[in-house]
């Protein structure tokens, strides 16, 4: 089961942060020792699904999916609403939703459609409350899309695909001569020009083949280079640990239990004889510039601190 609500985060906040000020939002209001959440951004407002990703791993690995599915909200993969109320039939119940201007400001979950007095009081909780409860709303069944509507509807991946794709070639050659006919006497001319545009198309795939292998290997190469250019991209080990336990605090503060980095990750477990308040260690590691995107929670039964964030690359001359 899934949770919605609306945050905002100040304006003036750097794009690079909004999502860790949204994590640590997210933490604080859902009751979820281990949350997992997809957002639509308009502005400095993001309109968030939430759940709990410790269950819903747990009934992936019995499913026997992937290890890494992506999670999407059932409302992102259905026709997003304008600036009304509306009640949709979903896979398992019924949610009713209130738009503004394309985004979502409230949501209620029923397991049947709703009373006319709950749609009602529905409506009048979220500021839209109509004079009359007598009539009950209809649902609306909305097909599913191919894709979440937070994604847009078009990418540039699609536009490349859809160039490299032969069938796809020889289809827009035959769009661009579609102006002849109307008149109605080039139909020869179009029939021999796809004929030959299959084959030039043939026989330059067969040539193309070991560029495309070769192509492939440099791909496989320029990997592993970025792979040795990234152990440079990051501030010394020294200068993180220092920088660390420096916030974390020195004397008889929080004492680390594991330190874990790759690739620019870096997650620290601390322990401490008094209860750790995430927030504020959250809070110290994102004003130091080396740190981003951070975000922890209490974990085991020792209620250890366990903090996962990003390093800043080192400024390079």
């Amino acid at each position: 089961m899934t949770r919605h609500n609306v945050f905002s985060v100040p304006a003036t906040l750097p794009e690079a942060k909004r999502k860790a000020a949204l994590d640590l939002q997210v933490r604080k209001s859902f009751p979820y020792t281990n949350p997992g959440f997809a957002a639509f951004w308009k502005g400095n407002d993001a309109t968030v699904y939430a759940w709990d990703a410790t269950a819903v791993q747990a009934a992936i690995e019995k499913a026997g999916l992937p290890r890494k599915p992506v999670i999407i909200p059932e409302t992102f993969i259905r026709d997003r609403g304008a600036s009304d109320a509306r009640l949709i039939a979903a896979l398992e119940g019924f949610e009713g939703q209130i738009w503004r201007e394309g985004f979502l400001i409230n949501t209620r979950w029923w397991p049947v459609p709703p009373q006319a007095a709950e749609w009602f009081n529905f409506m009048r909780a979220s500021g839209l409350a109509s004079t009359s409860t007598s009539s009950r709303v209809t649902p609306c069944d909305l097909a599913v899309l191919e894709r979440p509507w937070t994604e847009g509807t078009f990418s540039i991946d699609d536009l490349s695909n859809l160039f490299q794709s032969q069938r796809a070639i020889v289809i827009l050659a035959t769009v661009a001569l579609c102006p002849f006919l109307f008149l109605g006497t080039y139909m020869a001319i179009i029939a021999a020009a796809d004929a030959n545009l299959k084959r030039e198309s043939a026989a330059l795939s067969a040539a193309n083949q070991g560029l495309r292998k070769d192509r492939s290997e440099s791909f496989d190469n320029l990997e592993a280079i970025e792979d040795y250019i990234r152990l440079d991209a990051y501030p010394s080990q020294a200068k993180v640990l220092t920088t660390a336990m420096t916030l974390l605090g020195s004397g008889a503060g929080p004492r680390i239990l594991s330190w874990s980095f790759d690739r620019g990750s870096l997650e620290i477990i601390v322990r401490d004889k008094n209860t750790l308040d995430p927030t504020s260690f959250i809070t110290a590691f994102e004003r130091d510039p080396l740190f981003e995107g951070v975000g922890g929670t209490l974990i085991g039964p020792e209620r250890d601190l366990q903090l996962r964030m990003a390093l800043s690359k080192k400024e390079m001359n």
